[in-house]
């Protein structure tokens, strides 16, 4: 399923973490239920000029449940700031007590 989640992204919302961002999607499993499938990946600006961006997927797995109030982004917007080199700012919460 990890392609077909890589290839759904772009209209999808992020959510921060403290290292990377991750996505998570829910899929139907092999006995037919529905499971939260979590992506956590890594997005950075490609040093080539016939790419943009390089995605790593980091880790894959399902998670049942996530922790509150996680900060999120649109993938589109993520990606269009990362490509232009733009600054992605951590969210306020990660920032407290800094």
């Amino acid at each position: 399923n990890l392609p077909a989640m890589v290839q759904a992204i772009a209209g999808k919302k992020v959510y921060f973490t403290r290292e990377t961002n991750y996505l998570t999607v829910e899929i139907v499993d092999h006995d037919g239920k529905r499971v939260r499938y979590t992506m956590f990946f890594d997005l950075k600006r490609a040093r080539d000029a016939g790419h943009d961006l390089v995605m790593t997927v980091e880790s894959a797995y399902i998670k049942d449940a996530l922790p509150k109030h996680l900060d999120k982004i649109r993938f589109r917007i993520l990606a269009g700031k990362i490509a232009r080199g733009q600054r992605v700012r951590s969210p306020y919460h990660f920032q407290k007590g800094k």
